[in-house]
C-alpha cells in the first residue's frame, strides 16, 4: 500500500494563480517554496507560457533538473468565502538555499493546509482554557489577555 495516493492527473496552476513565497516548516534550515492558489474549477495548461509554473509539461520533464511537482505538493482547501482552491506548494527553484531541491518531509507541506474534508479538520481552530480537568474554548483577546 502506498504512503500517499497515487494520481494520474495533477492540476496545473494557471497564469493567473496567486503566488506567495515561504519556507518549510519542518526544521530551521529554512528551504524556500513557492504557493499557488487558485479556484477549483480553473486549470493551467501543459505548455509553458499556460501555467503558473513556466514549465513545458508536453513531454516528460528531464531527470533530477525538471520542476518537482508530486501529489504530495498539491491539496485542495475551502477559502474564507466558503469556495475550494487548489493550493500547490513546491520547491523555489531561486532559493539559494534548496535551490530548486526538496525533503522528503518539505515535499508534503501542501497536505498539513487545513481542510474540512481530510484529517487536518480535527486541527485546534480557537484557543483552549484547561479549566480543572476539561478544556473549554475562549476567544483570542482572551487567551492573549492570559498569556
Amino acid at each position: 500500500m502506498a504512503l500517499f495516493e497515487r494520481r494520474d492527473h495533477l492540476p496545473l496552476p494557471p497564469k493567473g494563480a496567486k503566488t506567495y513565497n515561504t519556507v518549510c516548516q519542518y526544521c530551521n534550515v529554512g528551504c524556500g517554496y513557492k504557493v499557488y492558489v487558485w479556484p477549483v474549477g480553473e486549470e493551467g495548461g501543459p505548455e509553458k507560457d499556460q501555467n503558473a509554473f513556466g514549465a513545458d509539461f508536453t513531454n516528460p520533464q528531464p531527470p533530477l533538473v525538471g520542476l518537482n511537482y508530486t501529489e504530495t505538493m498539491h491539496s485542495v482547501v475551502q477559502g474564507r468565502d466558503g469556495r475550494e482552491y487548489h493550493v500547490a506548494i513546491v520547491p523555489a527553484q531561486d532559493s539559494p538555499i534548496n535551490r530548486g531541491d526538496y525533503s522528503i518531509r518539505g515535499g508534503t507541506n501542501a497536505l498539513t493546509t487545513f481542510s474540512p474534508t481530510r484529517g487536518t479538520q480535527d486541527r485546534l481552530r480557537y484557543p483552549l482554557l484547561r479549566l480543572g480537568d476539561q478544556f473549554q474554548a475562549v476567544t483570542w483577546q482572551e487567551a492573549l489577555t492570559l498569556m
